[in-house]
């Protein structure tokens, strides 16, 4: 048995899902740079989003070193996120990458995200030591708005901030 916990070598903006873009300004404000560490700096969008608008999904990839000869193996990505504003934030999607391709099975977790920085995590089995070692593989995360503003001149406003995500592998 063994484990290892690694973070993000790399995050990106997939429109796989969604259509509001996390900000990604390389040299200023890297989405990578961003998740790679719990230094409260963290990823959001532009702007709060609008009623029931989906970001593009946070697309982050990892280097791992899993022994070959290993069996069992399984992955947690662990994200700290939470929302401010005065609507709800929830997950749109909570995706596995495998060969750089997004998987269509989706993990979001039910509820609201916290107000204040709260850990989330999503459980992935049945993996084997070369989908995991793969250069392409990672994890992608989307947001979403819920609601609508009861009255349009006084819109609920909510954004979502990502400040790490964390993958440990297991087998």
């Amino acid at each position: 048995m063994g484990t290892q916990t690694r973070y993000p070598t790399s995050a990106v903006n997939d429109a796989t899902v969604g259509t509001r873009p996390w900000l990604d300004t390389p040299g200023q404000f890297s989405l990578q740079k961003q998740v790679e560490a719990d230094d409260g700096k963290h990823a959001t969008t532009s702007s709060s989003l609008l009623d029931n608008e989906v970001t593009k999904l946070l697309k982050v990839g990892y280097t791992f070193e899993v022994p070959s000869e290993a069996t069992d193996v399984s992955v947690t990505f662990r994200v700290q996120h939470y929302e401010v504003g005065s609507a709800k934030i929830r997950d749109a999607a909570a995706r596995l990458v495998l060969g750089g391709t997004v998987q269509p099975e989706d993990h979001s977790l039910p509820g609201d995200w916290p107000s204040t920085a709260g850990w989330a995590e999503y459980a992935f089995g049945g993996l084997t030591p070369a989908q995991v070692n793969d250069s392409a593989f990672g994890f992608a995360l989307a947001a979403k708005k819920i609601g609508t503003s009861p009255d349009p001149d006084f819109p609920l406003t909510a954004t979502p901030f990502v400040d790490v995500i964390e993958a440990v592998a297991t087998w």
